[in-house]
């Protein structure tokens, strides 16, 4: 009996009856769970905030990566083009031009008669 009224006295001084501690209990529990929702989505944005950030620089630097790729397959490409042109010219210096007469049939033009002595130059 003496336990009963102690704890009837702990309920009478805080002003809290079963039900009302009841009540409060779940107050808490809505109040925490709000709270957990809410620091749950803010981690969750700047975690995704965070990983867009990452990927868009590991996009930039393989974009990067990608135009100086380019740029050196083009200079190579250039340079190969000049070696080429240097070594047709030089090719075409010593080639040997070569005269070779040119008539024309003999049911032609009125001008064929004119023409006849025209030559054509041939390179080899």
């Amino acid at each position: 009996s003496r336990i009963v009224i102690s704890i009837s006295r702990i309920f009478r001084d805080t002003g809290d009856t079963t039900a009302e501690a009841a009540c409060h209990n779940s107050t808490m529990s809505a109040a925490l769970a709000v709270f957990l929702s809410i620091a749950l989505l803010a981690l969750l944005y700047f975690g995704l905030t965070f990983a867009r950030r990452f990927a868009l620089s590991i996009a930039q630097e393989n974009h990067d990566a990608i135009v100086e790729e380019d740029a050196a397959a083009e200079r190579e490409r250039l340079k190969r083009e000049k070696e080429a042109d240097a070594a047709v010219s030089a090719a075409f210096k010593n080639v040997q031009q070569l005269e070779i007469e040119v008539t024309q049939e003999a049911g032609g033009d009125k001008d064929s008669t004119a023409n006849k002595d025209e030559k054509q130059v041939l390179v080899v």
